[in-house]
């Protein structure tokens, strides 16, 4: 998986720009401009997490077919060659690999945290600046000087999280999670830590796995554990089963179910349906656009929303901002590199940029690459299906990034 000393420039600016196999699928969106900077990204196409790259692809396409309409970079078009790794991390390999041999200026991905995990250190090695989809804390603490977040990281969310058990004065809670994926078992032990600053006890918790079908014994340990709320960190369909648990067993009434970003999409309101109402979790700002005030980052948020509306229908998931706001960053960093979008001028104009996105205002330095703070982070709550500001999070509107 190393990359050779001759391909460490990163880059190829070509007369075309086409696909090749890598055991995995791949298309490109190209552009008709004779000169091209090639970009790759790897996202979950198939697989268990489908839906998540699903998400990646819209809203890098988005990001792409606007810079391209507005001219592209210094003269040249971005060529996004998109391939998938089947929810898979041998197969993120496989697909970094691949792109190293089509001379990508730079890589975005997956949204799969164990397909970033396994990917980060070999774009370190191979010197390509790797955006990362996936908010996996070890892909950025400690720093690699070629590896950046999108999503923050789960201390950034668990702080956030803390902050509105404090403002609802919710002392006690229980904490469920699936201890097979990076994500959730770091959103657990970043709850573990940030809780006792805000007065705030874990008097339950709970280990389920992704294939997890039947919650009816958690909600009952749940349900006599004293708790205020339970918060879960839980990626796909399991956090749908366990809601309509919960939900079943008339524990709604009684204590808050608390959600992580990754449940803060259609992919868990549709099939939990009522059973969702009055779940609260924290979220990218994108997802409460429609009722923001009038701010720079609703005119951020507008800036993917409106064209996605158009061409794929409804709000952007939490995955197509992500996927949007990486494409972003990466593009302003292409532009400070030209006219030679060396790897290490690249890596050197992300660790010093400050850009508002819809994911919120980052400031990447040389040694903070998740850049997001807890004031990037939004409390929503489920309301027939939709995404509605907490209240406490409408007294919060004066800290709006931007």
């Amino acid at each position: 998986m190393r990359r050779s000393s001759a391909l460490l420039a990163a880059v190829a600016v070509t007369a075309a720009a086409t696909a090749c196999g890598s055991g995995g699928s791949t298309h490109s969106t190209t552009s008709s401009s004779s000169a091209q900077i090639k970009v790759g990204m790897i996202a979950p196409l198939t697989g268990p997490f489908a839906p998540l790259g699903q998400g990646d692809e819209q809203g890098a396409d988005i990001a792409v077919s606007q810079l391209n309409a507005a001219g592209g970079i210094d003269g040249h078009k971005v060529d996004l060659i998109i391939k998938d790794d089947k929810t898979d991390p041998t197969q993120s390999l496989i697909d970094f690999q691949a792109l190293q041999g089509e001379g990508v200026a730079a890589v975005l991905g997956s949204s799969v945290s164990d397909s970033a995990r396994a990917v980060a250190p070999k774009a370190e090695q191979a010197q390509i600046p790797y955006i990362s989809l996936s908010p996996v804390d070890q892909t950025v603490n400690p720093v690699q000087p070629y590896v950046f977040l999108v999503p923050a990281v789960t201390t950034t969310y668990a702080n956030r999280l803390m902050q509105w058990f404090k403002a609802e004065g919710i002392t006690r809670i229980a904490v469920g999670y699936d201890n097979t994926d990076i994500y959730t078992t770091n959103g657990y032990h970043s709850t573990l830590s940030q809780a006792p600053s805000y007065g705030v006890k874990v008097v339950d918790t709970e280990v389920f796995q992704i294939t997890t079908t039947d919650f009816s014994t958690i909600v009952s340990h749940v349900a006599g554990s004293g708790a205020q709320a339970f918060l879960v960190w839980a990626t796909g369909p399991a956090p749908v089963i366990l809601t309509k648990t919960f939900s079943g067993a008339g524990l709604a009434a009684k204590m808050k179910l608390v959600m992580t970003p990754s449940d803060a999409t259609t992919l868990y309101t549709r099939p939990a349906g009522p059973a969702a109402n009055g779940v609260v979790m924290a979220a990218a700002l994108g997802v409460i656009a429609p009722q923001l005030p009038q701010s720079p980052i609703k005119t951020a948020i507008g800036n993917l929303a409106t064209p996605f509306a158009a061409k794929y229908g409804g709000q952007p998931s939490e995955f197509a901002a992500d996927a949007y706001s990486g494409a972003e960053l990466l593009f302003a960093a292409l532009k400070q590199a030209a006219p030679g979008f060396s790897g290490s001028a690249i890596q050197s104009a992300l660790s010093h940029l400050s850009l508002l996105t819809p994911d919120g205002e980052y400031h990447y330095t040389q040694t903070d690459h998740s850049g997001l703070t807890p004031d990037d982070v939004a409390m929503v709550v489920v309301q027939d299906g939709a995404f509605q500001p907490t209240p406490w999070q409408k007294t919060q509107y004066s800290t709006l990034p931007g």
